[in-house]
């Protein structure tokens, strides 16, 4: 304490704060004693904050948390602008390098146990960090949020709105950050033994085979051959890979980049989750040290698609899927907007639409739990012939209000003899009613060459083994209206009319991804979606536009009380 009339100290102040012995004391002292003990006691604070920011490290929003649990070898974090995708995961690096877990994440226990993962702390590490430039991202952006007296943030420095560099003081060589930053190899080192090297995705492939690595970092999204390299770099330490990008903007580059999607993918929440990867999305909104009428000022320059992009990390390359309102997660739709919303609360109406403000909402999702009283409805077998590839197909189950739920699909690589072999059995034992059978108009005349026959064809070939089916109508428009309409909610019965089981992931899959061709350049300079579908993975989204383009109904289904075949089979006698 600086005043000359009392013992104490400052830190014996400090001292006897934390150990609840203080109020004694203050009654001792004046008002300017106490006043002048405040101001020093706060300034203590900020330099601690300063030298140690990572101690009082906040997630800026729950969703960010889950970066900071997460165990996954692949933990990729989607995300808008400016919503901390960078920082958090820096955070979290910085956390598993020193062993210096914040504040937050310790329980509120006597034993202030930690709630952060211990096993991710590998202290000494190596850590290797890819970003787009060095000179443009690394210098300017990144690193400031590493070094402990760069301010990152808005307003006055130390406030409320922002952060210190995430190292802390102690940890580099005399505190300073020269000392510990070698300029010629790009590599920090810390005096914990970690060390962090900075790279770039313009160097040669070859500048990233070599050692190996505790964890790596990619700053947007890496190029497919770089993201592969750097996995086999963390296998011997069984590290990790942390992925943060705001997907691209840009159709061209969303379309190339688009290959991360099919990892993401893959660590999303749901049955088909991939126990290996861990998927996550940051809202630029929710960033609480944005002031939220800048957000709403830049909104109104971006359209609807940018939006999604820019604020909520969505994929520019899927916001040109053809059945747009299919999903496989639960989500809102209103039905004076006609469309997906989200949903926002009301004093007047409750939960209502964000977009329009009213109450005609309800939650949809089109994959659902399986239910074994679909099984019961009479059934439509789709085929799908391939030369190269497994023979694709799927059974849809049409119910008395003509709702339809894919129950099940399968892939099988073999002869139709096989196949009758293994789908039959299959039907019998589900107690299946199969009411018609249609099978791809354009591989139904192909040469089945396959199968070893000469001049026999697909249908003919599946006929022979009494798998019968007719010549499914592939008209795309109408097939691509009829199933969207199918996949929205019914305003009568607030449910969507097309549905698959959980259990349906590659049809899922195909789903989310049945998406337009590249864009393409007119005349005029100006990007337009090709008006065809993109063929890869393409089979079960054009299976269920067959079943929708034959108008189904329970009640002619079961009305006609036999198979609807598209041959007849063989006479056996001249009545038979």
């Amino acid at each position: 304490m600086t005043s000359k009339s009392t013992p104490y100290t400052i830190d014996d102040l400090i001292r006897l704060t934390e150990e609840d012995q203080i109020e004694p004391i203050l009654e001792t002292l004046s008002k300017e004693q106490i006043r002048v003990f405040a101001e020093e006691l706060a300034q203590k604070k900020r330099l601690a904050r300063q030298v140690d920011q990572l101690s009082y490290y906040q997630p800026v929003s729950p969703r960010v948390l889950q970066i900071h649990l997460a165990t996954e070898k692949e933990v990729l974090v989607a995300g808008g602008n400016r919503s901390t995708k960078t920082d958090s995961i820096l955070a979290d690096t910085v956390i598993c390098m020193t062993g210096v877990i914040p504040f937050c994440m310790l329980e509120e226990n006597p034993n202030r146990i930690a709630i952060y993962p211990k096993e991710k702390i590998l202290c000494p590490m190596r850590v290797r960090l890819v970003c787009e430039s060095l000179t443009n991202t690394w210098e300017p952006v990144i690193k400031p949020k590493l070094q402990w007296d760069q301010w990152n943030g808005r307003g006055a420095p130390g406030g409320e709105f922002g952060h210190w560099g995430w190292i802390p003081r102690r940890f580099l060589f005399k505190g300073q950050w020269d000392e510990s930053w070698s300029v010629q190899n790009r590599t920090l080192t810390l005096t914990c033994g970690c060390t962090m090297r900075i790279m770039s995705y313009d160097q040669d492939i070859g500048d990233f085979g070599g050692v190996s690595l505790h964890r790596v970092i990619h700053d947007e999204p890496p190029p497919n051959d770089i993201y592969r390299e750097n996995f086999m770099r963390t296998i011997d330490t069984g590290g990790q890979l942390y992925s943060g990008f705001t997907p691209s903007d840009n159709p061209g580059r969303a379309l190339r980049g688009s290959w991360i999607y099919d990892v993401y993918e893959r660590g999303l929440d749901g049955p088909g989750k991939d126990p290996d990867v861990k998927s996550l999305v940051l809202y630029t909104e929710e960033n609480k040290i944005l002031d939220p009428a800048e957000i709403e000022k830049v909104k109104k320059g971006l359209t609807a698609v940018e939006q999604e992009v820019r604020f909520r990390g969505g994929f520019m390359h899927l916001t040109g899927k053809i059945y747009p309102t299919y999903t496989d997660v639960p989500r809102t739709w209103c039905f004076q907007c006609n469309g997906i919303t989200i949903a926002s609360k009301s004093d007047r109406v409750g939960n209502c639409c964000a977009t329009c403000g009213g109450n005609q909402i309800t939650k949809y999702n089109n994959f659902i739990e399986p239910d074994p009283q679909w099984y019961k409805n009479p059934i439509v077998f789709v085929l799908d012939p391939h030369p190269r590839k497994g023979h694709m197909m799927c059974w849809i189950s049409v119910n008395v209000f003509d709702d339809a739920c894919l129950i099940a699909h399968k892939e099988i690589d073999a002869s139709p003899e096989v196949v009758r072999d293994l789908i039959f059995p299959f039907e019998e034992n589900l107690h299946l009613s199969i009411t018609a059978r249609l099978i791809d108009p354009k591989m139904a005349g192909q040469s089945a060459r396959r199968d070893g026959r000469r001049h026999v064809t697909y249908r003919e070939s599946f006929d022979d083994v009494g798998i019968r089916c007719k010549i499914a109508n592939s008209d795309f428009e109408t097939g691509k209206d009829k199933v969207i309409d199918l996949l929205k909610p019914d305003p009568r019965t607030f449910r969507s009319r097309f549905t698959m089981f959980n259990t349906c992931h590659l049809a899922n899959r195909q789903m989310k991804n049945y998406i337009w061709d590249e864009w393409v350049n007119d005349s005029r300079n100006t990007k337009d979606p090709k008006p065809t579908p993109i063929e890869k993975g393409d089979d079960y989204p054009t299976m269920i536009k067959y079943f929708a383009n034959e108008n189904f109904t329970y009640s002619s289904m079961m009305m006609a009380g036999h198979i609807i075949r598209g041959t007849r089979e063989e006479r056996s006698s001249a009545y038979g």
